[in-house]
């Protein structure tokens, strides 16, 4: 039988290193349901044709082939499943955690499958950066040695803002470790040219990456990328002056098939066009069954704003992905588009299970 993991720890760990047992939390129950809506700040109006009233329909798909072929999920489970005291003056959780990226593709007809050399899972344990690089690289390879389990380290930041935690900062290494594997999903659809106008990726989430840990983003991969957020902070404001509103409140007013205009957002130099679309009719929220989509703006959209035609084929095309739906088995089924949570199902049955992961501790 193998060692468990934190007893390698504790065996290998110089003096001013102790490693202290805790209560084991999943540290993705307390999470805030907005936690992963991460908000640009967004203002005027950013397409070549706003609607003159803030909405507009969204028109019919004359085609019966999708231009949305490729679904991307990523997911992960962390944990609490450690104490470190270093020096015996700090105190600092070690996290674990799972990590998984699934890409789906649909053929012609309207099979899915997994893109298995895109598919990514990872097991990852997040140190604080007191303890040094070369330390870690001992850690993994008694690990290594010892269990035949290929485990990922990484560290985190132990200097802490007013409002900042170091859970927070464990977990944001794992997510990190998450992001990188999305944006090489991307690279490598895009460097294989199997991205363009008829083909397009959806990813579940907001296009931002900035918890990457080894590459910063090209954002001429993601021309054909488009972003789907389940969850938006609904107290978001946007416009300026007079024009100043609440999201939640523009986007409670869209009827069935209806969307927002498009807004301007600023990420790291980059530019984003940003639109709500409501996929369902009002159920038991008013928010219920609406999603926030967005997509880089390149070349001369990046000054004119995205092209209103695209911007309406991409809502098209989505609110006829609404059904199946996961109704019953997904809290958010109103909120899903059927290829994304099938994404998330492959993601989520490829994880160990939390007592078997937490187990090998």
């Amino acid at each position: 039988m193998s060692p468990r993991i934190l007893d390698i720890l504790k065996e290998v760990s110089t003096d001013r290193i102790r490693i202290l047992p805790c209560e084991r939390t999943s540290l993705d129950a307390y999470l805030s349901p907005y936690s992963n809506a991460h908000e640009h700040a967004i203002s005027s109006s950013f397409e070549t044709r706003p609607p003159s009233s803030g909405y507009t329909r969204v028109p019919s798909s004359g085609s019966n082939l999708s231009i949305l072929t490729y679904f991307m999920d990523g997911s992960r489970r962390t944990y609490q499943i450690a104490d470190i005291v270093d020096d015996g003056s700090r105190y600092m959780p070690l996290v674990a955690g799972q990590v998984g990226v699934a890409v789906l593709k649909r053929d012609r007809e309207g099979r899915l499958s997994p893109m298995r050399d895109l598919c990514d899972f990872s097991l990852i344990l997040a140190f604080p950066d007191r303890i040094d690089e070369q330390a870690l690289k001992g850690y993994q390879h008694d690990i290594k040695d010892r269990t035949g389990m290929s485990l990922e380290l990484a560290r985190y930041s132990t200097r802490v803002d007013v409002g900042e935690n170091l859970l927070d900062k464990g977990v944001a290494a794992i997510m990190r470790r998450m992001h990188d594997a999305e944006v090489r999903a991307v690279e490598r659809l895009a460097d294989a040219n199997q991205l363009d106008g008829y083909n397009w990726l959806v990813i579940d989430g907001p296009l931002r990456f900035k918890e990457m840990s080894t590459r910063r983003l090209d954002v001429l991969q993601f021309q054909y990328v488009l972003g789907l957020s389940k969850s938006f902070r609904p107290g978001f404001t946007v416009g300026r002056g007079r024009h100043k509103a609440d999201i939640g409140a523009i986007a409670a007013n869209l009827g069935f098939g209806q969307r927002t205009g498009t807004f301007r957002a600023e990420h790291d130099h980059n530019r984003l066009g940003v639109w709500y679309l409501r996929l369902r009719r009002k159920w038991q929220s008013p928010l219920q069954g609406t999603v926030k989509a967005e997509c880089y703006a390149l070349a001369k959209a990046h000054e004119c704003g995205l092209d209103s035609d695209t911007v309406d084929a991409l809502s098209s095309h989505l609110l006829r992905e609404r059904n199946v739906t996961p109704y019953g088995v997904d809290p958010r089924w109103a909120n899903h588009i059927y290829p994304i949570f099938c994404s998330e199902n492959y993601v989520k049955s490829s994880f160990i299970s939390d007592a078997s992961f937490l187990a090998l501790f």
